[in-house]
C-alpha cells in the first residue's frame, strides 16, 4: 500500500492552482456529506437494526477509517473529526430509514 508521503506528493502535483484549492476546500466536504447522506438512506437489512446507527454510511466510514489508519494514527484522527460531525448532522436530521425485512418487502421504521 502507498505511504502517506507518496499520496500527498501525487495529490500536490494536480492541485497547484489556487482556484482549484479553494474549490476543493468547499466542494469536497459537501460531496462527502452528500455521499454519506445517500448511503445513510439506502435500505438496510433488518439485522442492522440490532445495532444503533449501523447502516451503509457508518460502514463506509469505518472502512475509510481503516484506510486512514494505515497512513497514520494522526491522519486518521484529523480525518475522523469532520466525518463524525457529518454523521452527527445526518443522524440529527432524522432521515427516513428503510428496513428490508426478510419476510416483507419494505417497512418504515
Amino acid at each position: 500500500m502507498k505511504k502517506l508521503d507518496l499520496w500527498l506528493s501525487e495529490y500536490a502535483k494536480g492541485h497547484r492552482n489556487k482556484t482549484n484549492e479553494k474549490i476543493h476546500w468547499i466542494c469536497v466536504p459537501l460531496i462527502t456529506y452528500s455521499l454519506l447522506g445517500l448511503l445513510w438512506s439506502i435500505p438496510t437489512p433488518e439485522i442492522f437494526s440490532s445495532i444503533a446507527y449501523l447502516n451503509y454510511a457508518t460502514l463506509f466510514c469505518a472502512f475509510c477509517l481503516f484506510f486512514y489508519l494505515s497512513l497514520g494514527v494522526r491522519v486518521a484522527f484529523f480525518v475522523s473529526i469532520p466525518i463524525l460531525f457529518m454523521l452527527w448532522g445526518i443522524a440529527a436530521s432524522k432521515p427516513t430509514r428503510f428496513i428490508v425485512p426478510f419476510t416483507k418487502r419494505y417497512s418504515l421504521r
